[in-house]
This record gives C-alpha cells, sequence and structure tokens, in this order.
C-alpha cells in the first residue's frame, strides 16, 4: 500500500484552497440566525450522568455554555456503581458514560450529546437553515482532517 508522505510543499498546497473556502463560508455561517423553535422543552433541565475524570464530559459543557443551556449533573454518580444500576441501563444498555437524560430520551456517546447540545438554545451553533448546517459540517470535518 502506498502512503504519500506529507511535505511542508504539500500542505502549502492544502492550505491555498482551505483559505479561499474558509473565506466562502466564513460570511455565510456568520449570517446564521438561531432557530429559536430548536428548544421547545426550556423549563425541564438536561441531566448528564458522568464523573468529571471522564475528559469527554467536559467537551459537553462547554458546548451547553456557549447555546445558553442548562445542563445538571447527575448527583453523586459514581463510576463502577451508579453506571450499573437499573435506571442508568435503561438509559445506556452499554453502561459507558457520559449519558445526557433529556425528555425526549437518553443520548450517549460525547460526540454526540455534545452535537445534540450544540442545535439547543438561542444561541444553535449548527445553524437554522440546510446550508448554513452544511457549512458548519464541512467546518467540522475539515477540522478532523487536521
Amino acid at each position: 500500500m502506498f502512503l504519500p508522505s506529507i511535505t511542508v510543499s504539500t500542505i502549502s498546497f492544502l492550505i491555498s484552497p482551505i483559505e479561499m473556502l474558509l473565506n466562502y463560508l466564513v460570511p455565510i455561517v456568520s449570517d446564521i440566525k438561531p432557530d429559536l423553535r430548536a428548544f421547545p422543552f426550556k423549563s425541564m433541565a438536561l441531566i448528564l450522568h458522568s464523573t468529571q475524570a471522564n475528559r469527554n464530559f467536559y467537551k459537553i459543557l462547554i458546548a451547553a455554555e456557549y447555546v445558553g443551556v442548562k445542563v445538571e449533573l447527575a448527583p453523586d454518580f459514581q463510576m463502577g456503581v451508579s453506571n450499573k444500576t437499573p435506571h442508568f441501563l435503561k438509559l445506556n444498555p452499554i453502561g459507558k458514560v457520559p449519558v445526557l437524560e433529556t425528555p425526549e430520551g437518553a443520548v450517549f456517546e460525547s460526540n454526540a450529546i455534545a452535537r445534540h447540545v450544540a442545535r439547543l438554545g438561542e444561541n444553535n451553533l449548527f445553524g437554522s437553515s440546510s446550508i448554513g448546517h452544511v457549512c458548519v459540517l464541512f467546518m467540522v470535518y475539515l477540522a478532523c482532517l487536521f
């Protein structure tokens, strides 16, 4: 199997198209107005089941803080104890953390939770139109390349 080596000239070759795409996308994404209908259950808090020792826990809290969504931490959560209770296993049969308990059901896997939270609240990070959503996803996927 042939794997090309990455050199400075290869990276500089990639930077130019990326800069062009950013110059095109940033004005589109910055004009996106949040969809205020995206968060219909403002009165009920979201409950995050995890320990603070889990590094994936923080990306969820950062997304929640940015969009202005209140996320409560499950009280007295203990790894190895709380995640083996029948209630927790109904939320996530695998028994892994983090898990976000919502009025609509449970969400697990930290990236899925962070994306779900990023769509809520008044500062929706995924845009209110289809093209805005696609532009944001493009930037997320582009960031994963580097």
